[in-house]
């Protein structure tokens, strides 16, 4: 009962406050309730229908499929033969050599007095590391030449290239006329340049104010691929080597005329100075002693010795005895005639001295020379050693093997061969047999 009064007075509060709202304010309760819903249309189908008579309907005409084939590519242009390629290259830089000599002229003004503190005329002193032909004397054996040496340091390293570049100078004056230097690349993949190359080749076309020129290495696979910067006199290269060397080259071409014309005074005096022919007969190389020759009878006037080489010495002590590439073949130890006091005949600095398999005593000597160091020919080098060998030993080749300046000379004196040649590696070959020694042993 506590709970039913409250709620019969809820109730009755809520009618009274809806009859309120309905009556004074209009409110409707109707849109409370469920709203009905419209009325439907009914629509008899077989009204206004007209019987019609029942006809087979229209077959479809089906069109035919027509397969269309997509047109044949063109076939691809046949592959250019290596023959083809250098031909193209070869055009092309002729063209490019045309338009850089054009360039030379142009930038006449600009030529350089050197590069990074090395001056193009500067004398340089010191031992040459080798001789060089001139490029454009190759092929030609009277062609100019020069001498690669180690240039002045400098006082600080040129981007990756080092301190100290390598010069080539002329002939008599050793002044500078090319100075070149390189650096170590990796290798670019397919037809394209190091990073480093396309770098320097910016940065010298900003400091020298002059475009670079070259051909495109992809339409010109077979092309020398360089950059050329011509400056007068003065011209600047920069190539890439072997794809893994890259090269910055600076040559005055006025020095490099000079270096021709020296070629040909030193030349003459070196065909007019007579060789020292003393070293063939020297025998102060060091050896370990000597062995007893035994039932060994040599002639009279066999030479003792062969350019330092004593037959029948012991090797020097400490060293080592390679062993025979073959059945046929003997031992022997290396010829260095840097670490002896005996100087070698010519240019033949470097070789192998064969020793018995029973005592270890020496048999033969085999020297070679890499060819001439003084500006000479290899006919005119050829030459020279074979008339030091027949003043010295007063006797004239009996046996001549080949055609030409260069054959095969064969001396004997007494129980002594000695061969000169061609080497087919290139340079020269100096052979003496002891005959004797070489039977018995």
């Amino acid at each position: 009962m506590g709970c039913l009064v409250p709620a019969i007075v809820l109730f009755l509060l809520i009618v009274g406050g809806g009859f309120v709202a309905h009556r004074f304010f209009g409110f409707d309760f109707r849109k409370f309730l469920p709203q009905p819903r419209p009325d439907v249309e009914i629509i008899d189908p077989s009204k206004d229908l007209k019987d019609e008579p029942k006809t087979a309907p229209k077959p479809v005409e089906e069109k035919p499929v027509v397969e269309e084939t997509p047109p044949e590519p063109p076939p691809p242009p046949p592959r250019k033969t290596p023959a083809q390629l250098k031909a193209e290259a070869d055009e092309a830089q002729r063209a490019l050599d045309q338009e850089i000599a054009t360039a030379r002229q142009a930038n006449a003004a600009r030529a350089l007095k050197g590069f990074a503190g090395v001056r193009f005329g500067e004398a340089v002193k010191g031992t040459p590391i080798s001789l060089e032909l001139l490029p454009e004397a190759k092929g030609d054996e009277k062609g100019g030449f020069s001498y690669l040496m180690f240039g002045p340091r400098l006082k600080k390293p040129f981007r990756k290239f080092g301190v100290q570049p390598m010069v080539r100078v002329t002939p008599a004056t050793r002044r500078i006329f090319r100075i070149e230097f390189s650096q170590t690349i990796a290798r670019a993949p397919e037809w394209t340049y190091n990073p480093e190359t396309t770098n320097l080749v910016a940065m010298l076309e900003q400091h020298l104010g002059c475009k670079a020129y070259s051909l495109d290495r992809e339409h010109y696979p077979l092309a020398n691929h360089t950059f050329v910067f011509p400056l007068g006199e003065t011209t600047v290269t920069v190539a890439e080597r072997g794809g893994t060397q890259l090269q910055l080259v600076f040559e005055h071409a006025g020095l490099k005329a000079d270096a021709r014309t020296e070629s040909e005074s030193v030349r003459k005096e070196e065909l007019a100075e007579k060789v020292d022919a003393k070293t063939l007969r020297s025998d102060k190389y060091p050896n370990g002693g000597m062995v007893k020759f035994g039932r060994a009878r040599m002639k009279d006037g066999t030479p003792r010795a062969f350019c330092g080489i004593v037959f029948g010495s012991l090797p020097p002590y400490g060293a080592q005895i390679a062993p025979p590439t073959s059945a046929s073949a003997r031992g022997g130890f290396y010829i260095d005639y840097r670490k002896s006091k005996c100087s070698p005949f010519m240019s033949f600095d470097h070789g192998k001295a064969e020793v018995s398999s029973v005592n270890n005593a020496v048999v033969s000597v085999n020297l070679y020379s890499d060819g001439p160091d003084n500006g000479l020919s290899d006919a005119e080098y050829f030459s020279q050693v074979r008339g030091a060998i027949e003043r010295t030993y007063r006797t004239k080749p009996v046996k001549t093997e080949g055609e030409g300046p260069m054959p095969t000379l064969t001396y004997v004196i007494a129980d002594l061969a000695i061969t000169l040649a061609p080497d087919p590696r290139g340079g020269f070959s100096l052979c003496a047999v002891n005959s004797v020694l070489q039977r018995l042993w």
